[in-house]
C-alpha cells in the first residue's frame, strides 16, 4: 500500500475512528453508480441490470447472515466466565477486606 494512503488510514485508527469501510466504499458506490448508468446506455442493459441487481440482494443477504452468526457467537461468549488471574483474585480480595476494616475502626 502506498505510505501516503497508509498513514491516512492510521491517522484516523489512532483517532479511535476505523473510517477505512466508509473511505473504501465511497469509490465502489461510484464505481456502480457509473456501471449502471453505461449499462443502461447499452443493447444488453437490462440483462446487466438484473444481475447487478441479484449480485446486490446476494451480497446483502451475505452480510445479514454473517452479521447474525458473529452475534450469536458473542452472545455465547458474554455468558461465559473466566477464571480471575492471582493478581485480580490479591486486589479484589484486599477491596472487601479493606472496607470491612474501615468501618469498624
Amino acid at each position: 500500500m502506498d505510505p501516503f494512503w497508509k498513514a491516512f488510514f492510521e491517522e484516523f485508527k489512532e483517532r479511535g475512528r476505523n473510517v477505512t469501510p466508509f473511505l473504501v466504499t465511497l469509490p465502489l458506490l461510484l464505481g456502480v453508480v457509473i456501471l449502471v448508468e453505461l449499462a443502461g446506455r447499452t443493447p444488453l442493459g437490462e440483462d446487466l441490470l438484473a444481475i447487478l441487481f441479484g449480485a446486490g440482494v446476494l451480497l446483502v443477504g451475505v452480510w445479514i447472515f454473517v452479521t447474525i452468526c458473529r452475534n450469536g457467537s458473542r452472545q455465547s461468549e458474554r455468558w461465559e466466565r473466566k477464571e480471575l488471574s492471582d493478581d485480580e483474585l490479591r486486589v479484589a480480595r484486599s477491596k472487601l477486606t479493606g472496607d470491612r476494616n474501615r468501618n469498624s475502626a
